[in-house]
């Protein structure tokens, strides 16, 4: 099976954007992958602040999808966000 995806680079925001399609051609997840963790960590931080946070899931469940900080090995970054149905 052959995983389609769009990956696009925000220079100026300084973050890449990379979605991950079903067969049926429907986005599934979007992952944000940040030049630095601050980034992650502020709006990580806003998340505590405005959301509630599913202990049990291990994720934010905000009006249309669900965040989730995921931690990458093999990155430089080792995080990212990643926003899913």
């Amino acid at each position: 099976m052959e995983e389609k995806s769009i990956e696009i680079r925000f220079d100026q925001e300084a973050f890449t954007m990379t979605c991950l399609f079903s067969n049926e051609g429907k986005c599934e997840f979007v992952y944000l992958f940040p030049d630095k963790n601050e980034y992650v960590k502020g709006f990580i931080s806003y998340l505590e602040i405005t959301q509630n946070y599913d202990y049990l899931m291990n994720r934010w469940a905000i009006p249309g999808c669900y965040i989730k900080a995921k931690a990458i090995e093999h990155l430089s970054n080792n995080i990212c966000l990643m926003f899913y149905n």
